[in-house]
């Protein structure tokens, strides 16, 4: 609390330990101060818990998270384990539908995320009379990942599926049924300058994190990520271009 953004940004991993050092002899240290390891075991699905504080975790005392068998994790006072993509508490945040509902009435969220909308219906009366022709949709699963499960649409294009899905009955193009959200394209994303190689090229800044009793910790180091496909056109609708998930199929560096 009360941490600038640099401080938050430049502070390392290591510092999640939080080992408290202290001058005691190696017999006593194991009683004294706390040691905590952070893994990501999605094995344990179903063992999610919550400490005596509430907060969830992975596994518990007498079932402990997976770990490596030949890893001695007996001078760990804590460990944290990530939750697992099914968790509940992961899918609310995962599942694209239940994170627009989350914070589609908070006016600074709002400006942040694409506008986005629940049904075909309202993506397509959301449209300025004349701007149509401008318009590109996206149309997601709301539980797909890794650019996976993405069309891209244009106004006409959305309009024709949403009278063939009318006509057909089986699927409510009004009110939508929570399995996928319509989302306006960003079309003034910043691309690489220049005239070299990748010129004109979406990229990505991102930063790791770990988010454990209520604190939020930011990895010093950043992965700066490029795409090496065609440069961005903010109107191509075709998804091999478009939807290019940059932390696997690009070229990177780690700063």
């Amino acid at each position: 609390a009360g941490d600038s953004t640099e401080a938050l940004f430049h502070r390392a991993f290591k510092e999640l330990t939080a080992i408290k050092k202290q001058k005691q002899s190696e017999s006593e240290s194991s009683n004294l101060g706390e040691k905590i390891l952070f893994t990501y075991t999605p094995q344990y699905e179903e063992k999610v818990v919550e400490d005596e504080d509430g907060y969830l975790k992975m596994g518990s005392a007498d079932e402990p998270p997976f770990l490596p068998a030949e890893m001695d994790t007996s001078s760990y006072t804590t460990i944290y384990s990530a939750l697992p993509f099914s968790h509940p508490a992961v899918n609310q945040v995962d599942d694209k539908v239940k994170l627009y509902q989350l914070y589609k009435d908070d006016p600074v969220a709002s400006n942040v995320f694409p506008k986005s909308y629940l049904s075909y219906r309202e993506a397509l009366l959301d449209t300025e009379p004349g701007d149509e022709d401008d318009s590109i949709l996206y149309v997601k699963d709301a539980g797909a990942t890794r650019g996976e499960d993405i069309y891209i649409k244009t106004w006409d294009d959305l309009a024709l599926d949403y009278e063939q899905l009318k006509e057909e009955g089986e699927y409510d193009v009004d009110d939508g049924e929570g399995d996928v959200i319509i989302q306006r394209a960003v079309t003034d994303l910043y691309t690489i300058d220049g005239d070299g190689p990748i010129a004109g090229r979406r990229f990505d800044i991102r930063y790791y994190l770990v988010i454990t009793d209520g604190s939020v910790y930011l990895h010093s180091s950043m992965v700066y990520r490029w795409t090496l496909g065609p440069k961005y056109d903010p109107k191509d609708t075709n998804v091999k271009n478009q939807v290019i998930n940059v932390v696997a199929y690009a070229g990177g560096e780690i700063f």
